[in-house]
């Protein structure tokens, strides 16, 4: 089976719209499976769709009514800009058992099997703050979902 939909999920904020969390206008996703005896099933599932929405942040030093610098955060517009695009490739195989009372299913998954760095959202991160010259650092970067995944599950219907 194979599936592609476009869409748009926004609010309406003050006077705009802005996407939410978890806009993502394009996704696609196709599934391929196989038996190759009537009790096994070999499976895969990928998946791709656009990049969700984040909020970029900067940091300035302000100074208080003590005199003393601080560093504070800000934010850039809210979801104005957007994460890399996200891809993962699932693969599944499946073993039934024919038992007296049910059936008994063992199946091993592998989740990410490309090991695919895949973004979930922006992390920022203040390297150091020298107060008396009134300088600092600060990083960002994509924090990614889990990585590489094996699963083992075992499911008895009766």
């Amino acid at each position: 089976s194979a599936a592609y939909s476009y869409s748009r999920a926004e609010d309406y904020v003050e006077g705009g719209w802005i996407p939410r969390p978890h806009d993502q206008r394009h996704a696609a996703q196709l599934h391929l499976a196989f038996r190759p005896a009537r009790t096994w099933t070999l499976s895969t599932a990928w998946q791709a769709r656009s990049g969700w929405p984040a909020s970029e942040q900067t940091y300035e030093i302000r100074t208080l009514a003590t005199g003393d610098p601080v560093v504070g955060n800000f934010y850039g517009d809210l979801y104005g800009t957007r994460l890399p695009s996200y891809r993962r490739l699932d693969l599944r195989a499946s073993r039934r058992f024919d038992l007296p009372k049910g059936r008994l299913f063992l199946n091993l998954d592998l989740f990410n099997a490309l090991g695919r760095e895949n973004p979930q959202a922006l992390d920022y991160d203040l390297h150091w703050f020298d107060p008396y010259r009134r300088t600092f650092s600060y990083g960002s970067q994509v924090d990614d979902q889990i990585p590489r995944l094996i699963t083992l599950g075992l499911r008895w219907e009766f």
